[in-house]
């Protein structure tokens, strides 16, 4: 409930920290277990939908990207590689919002399979 209002990017954390006047060298120290955790919530978060949907390509490509995005902030000092990272997680976001409202209205005949073995849309 604590992490709900924070950004759920490193960097935006990052700059929002700095207005407050939190000295980066002291939050340099925290940045990679943060960073893993906003990645892991946001990973989280498609799980628990592809759940409800049945639909498993939005996670899977989410925490590919959420790795890749750690690897490349972390391991190999990439910004290119963080920038397609963040522009694969926030797609599979889309997708995954996407899948979740086709579900929704049963046009999808995977979707409306699973929704009829779990009672509904909402069950």
């Amino acid at each position: 409930m604590l992490i709900a209002p924070l950004p759920k990017c490193p960097l935006c954390l990052m700059a929002l920290t700095s207005t407050l006047g939190v000295n980066l060298s002291i939050f340099s120290i925290w940045l990679q277990p943060i960073a893993v955790a906003l990645l892991s919530v946001s990973a989280l978060v498609l799980f628990v939908r592809a759940r409800r949907t049945s639909v498993y390509g939005p996670f899977l490509l989410a925490l590919a990207a959420a790795i890749a995005m750690y690897v490349c902030k972390f391991r190999l000092d990439s910004t290119i590689g963080v920038q397609f990272s963040a522009a694969t997680l926030f797609a599979s976001s889309v997708w995954s919002a996407l899948s979740a409202r086709s579900c929704a209205s049963v046009a999808d005949r995977h979707c409306s399979s699973h929704l009829e073995t779990a009672g509904g849309p909402h069950g």
